[in-house]
C-alpha cells in the first residue's frame, strides 16, 4: 500500500465505518419523549375524527343526510377510502388510539386491520355525533 492510500484511504474507510456504526445504533428515547410522540399520534387521530365530525354536520346543514339512516350510508361512503383506514400504518395507530379499538367483534368479528380499523373509527365518530342529537328521537 502507499503512502497516498495511508493518508487518504485508510482514514476514510475508517470514517465511513465509523458513520454507518453510527447510523445503526438504536435509539433510546426517554420517556418523556415517547409521552410527547404518542400524544402527537393521539392528536392526529383525534383530528381525523373531528374533521369527519364536522363533514357530516356541515353535510345535515346542507340537507344532503336526513335521519340516521342516511347518516349510516354517509359515514360508510365516507370512510370506507379514508386514509386512516387504507393505509396500513394509520390503521394500526388509530386502533392504539381509538377508544372503541373492539367496535368489529359487535358486527361479527373480523381480524384485517383495516376493517377493523373501519369500525373503531366509525364507532368514534358516531360517539361525538351523539353529542349533536342530529335527529331528535328518531
Amino acid at each position: 500500500m502507499s503512502t497516498t492510500d495511508e493518508i487518504l484511504v485508510k482514514p476514510a474507510r475508517a470514517a465511513a465505518r465509523d458513520a454507518l456504526a453510527n447510523i445503526f445504533k438504536p435509539v433510546r428515547p426517554t420517556g418523556d419523549e415517547l409521552e410527547r410522540a404518542l400524544a402527537i399520534i393521539d392528536q392526529d387521530y383525534q383530528a381525523d375524527v373531528r374533521a369527519v365530525v364536522i363533514d357530516a354536520l356541515e353535510a345535515v346543514e346542507r340537507g344532503e343526510i336526513t335521519g340516521r339512516e342516511g347518516l349510516d350510508e354517509w359515514l360508510s361512503r365516507e370512510i370506507e377510502d379514508h386514509g386512516r383506514i387504507i393505509c396500513m400504518r394509520q390503521a394500526k395507530l388509530g386502533l392504539f388510539c381509538s377508544s372503541n379499538e373492539d367496535a368489529a367483534d359487535d358486527v361479527g368479528g373480523v381480524s384485517d386491520v383495516s376493517e377493523r380499523m373501519f369500525w373503531a373509527f366509525r364507532a368514534d365518530i358516531e360517539e361525538r355525533l351523539e353529542h349533536f342529537n342530529l335527529f331528535g328521537d328518531e
